[in-house]
């Protein structure tokens, strides 16, 4: 389930970069310095004093496209490879960047499931057309339409893949940056391929999605109207549906001055209170679809 990773080989051994391509000297401005900079395949390789850095999509430098995703075991292979043909020992890189991803085809378009997705605590939350993105200081998760991405940037999609077009969602995890302190420990590449570390990895990348609350359907029925204060809730309800909860959010946030910590908290807990009254909604199907597929995913993590 990986895609996306930055590694610093630090070593004395000099790299053949005649077995590379696209290699160019580039002249580092603040200290003069020249450096290489080459790629092999489609990954990014850069000089720097201590080593090499290598940047890029390891699938699609495995298996030619990064629509499809590595386990563990495809990813100890694509390492192998990428040893060969750097000449280089590469398992001991310390990586500074890494994704964990899984694609998942859904019976409704996907960008219907971005639509459910609502929050997540201390995350800032940035939406566009086709993608969500939840933003942290270390870590970052983004869902999106993958067939749709691909097409915009014009990659190669492998044609057993066309006809999903439109509903393959991705789900990401990226870490990108800080790891050791995420993870209390320098994290190498061939971490990657450790078993236990790969669980750890699945259930960060599950328990992530499963703190992000969604957006449940309205219920209405008789239940609405038992009460003066069930129909008031119903009534904030429809409003926050139909403002947007970022909308309403952002309102929130502008009085942030006037209405000081405790009243802030206070208009939020109500928020959520209102959002998780029971006679009000029922689950989304959509997201029972998308949670299900989350689950199943990572019981064969081999």
């Amino acid at each position: 389930m990986y895609d996306t990773i930055g590694l610093k080989l630090v070593t004395n051994e000099a790299l053949k970069w005649q077995n590379l391509c696209n290699v160019n000297e580039v002249i580092e401005q603040k200290t003069g310095l020249v450096k290489m900079r080459a790629k092999l395949s489609n990954l990014q390789v850069n000089e720097i004093p201590e080593g090499i850095i290598i940047f890029g999509s390891l699938p699609k430098y495995f298996l030619g496209n990064n629509l499809e995703i590595l386990g563990r075991k495809t990813t100890k292979q694509a390492i192998e490879k990428l040893s060969d043909e750097l000449r280089q020992k590469i398992d001991n890189s310390l990586l500074y960047r890494f994704d964990v991803s899984q694609n998942f085809i859904m019976k409704d378009r996907a960008k219907n499931y971005l639509n459910c997705l609502d929050e997540l605590s201390r995350f800032k939350k940035s939406v566009n057309e086709k993608s969500i993105y939840f933003h942290s200081d270390k870590v970052q998760l983004i869902f999106y339409d993958k067939i749709a991405e691909m097409r915009k940037k014009r990659q190669y999609i492998p044609d057993s893949f066309n006809q999903y077009a439109g509903k393959m969602l991705r789900y990401e995890l990226r870490y990108l940056r800080n790891i050791k302190k995420t993870f209390h420990k320098e994290v190498l590449l061939k971490d990657l391929t450790d078993e236990l570390f790969y669980i750890e990895l699945l259930k960060k990348w599950k328990s992530f999605y499963f703190s992000i609350t969604k957006k449940n359907k309205l219920k209405f029925n008789d239940m609405v109207l038992k009460d003066v204060k069930t129909f008031q809730n119903a009534l904030m309800l429809i409003a926050l549906n139909s403002l947007g909860l970022d909308e309403v959010n952002n309102m929130v946030e502008l009085s942030r001055d006037e209405l000081g910590r405790m009243q802030m908290k206070r208009i939020k807990d109500k928020i959520r209170q209102i959002k998780q009254t029971k006679e009000l909604i029922e689950i989304n199907p959509l997201i029972q679809e998308l949670d299900k597929k989350v689950n199943q995913s990572i019981q064969f993590y081999r």
